[in-house]
Parts: structure tokens; C-alpha cells; sequence
């Protein structure tokens, strides 16, 4: 809920500033850790359990991993593609703008 709650409603640099502070994920795989430490020493731990925690392990690490993704695409530039159209539409009215003052500065002659 946290997660959700800083994505909708504040910046990127807030996101990443908690994330340093007190990450969410990673304190989430610190609890399952410990509860598999304590209570998986022992032979009490059923084959059920063992493979809900390890799920829960892989599951963690995706959801970080596809933070860390979507953080990263955030922060990228545009793709060449944009400065080339950006560049292509800006010639065109450079193009228009001299060709409209040549026929003003013409008329403006005769």
C-alpha cells in the first residue's frame, strides 16, 4: 500500500529517498528471513512451508526488480527518435516562417 500510496501521489526523488531511508521490499524480505531462520532451524518446518517461503523470496526480488526497472525507464532521456522529429519539425518552420517573409518583404517592395 505504501508503494502504491508513493507512486500516485509524489515524485520520483521522494520515491527514491525512501527507498534509501526504509525500503518496504527489502524490509519485507528481512521478516521472512528471520521467520525461516527461527522457525526453520528446527525440523518443524513442513515442505509446504519451505515453499511458500521460498516463493515469497522470488516474488520479492521480482517486485524489486521491476521497481528498479521502472525507476531506471523514469530517469532515461528521450529515445534519438524524438530529437530527430523534434529537429525535422523545427526545419519545417524555419522553412515556412522565411519562405511567408520573403513573399511579406516582396510585396512590401512592389
Amino acid at each position: 500500500a505504501n508503494q502504491v500510496r508513493i507512486m500516485l501521489s509524489r515524485t520520483r526523488g521522494v520515491e527514491l529517498l525512501s527507498i534509501m531511508k526504509a525500503d518496504t521490499y527489502s524490509n519485507l524480505l528481512a521478516i521472512v528471513d528471520d521467520y525461516h531462520f527461527l522457525h526453520g532451524c528446527d525440523d518443524d518446518f513442513s515442505a509446504q512451508e519451505e515453499s511458500i517461503t521460498s516463493m515469497l523470496r522470488g516474488e520479492i526480488g521480482q517486485l524489486m526488480e521491476t521497481r528498479a526497472l521502472r525507476l531506471s525507464d523514469e530517469a532515461s532521456s528521450l529515445p534519438p527518435t524524438h530529437f530527430i522529429l523534434l529537429t525535422s519539425l523545427s526545419f519545417v518552420s524555419i522553412v515556412a516562417y522565411v519562405t511567408s517573409s520573403l513573399k511579406v518583404v516582396d510585396d512590401l517592395m512592389h
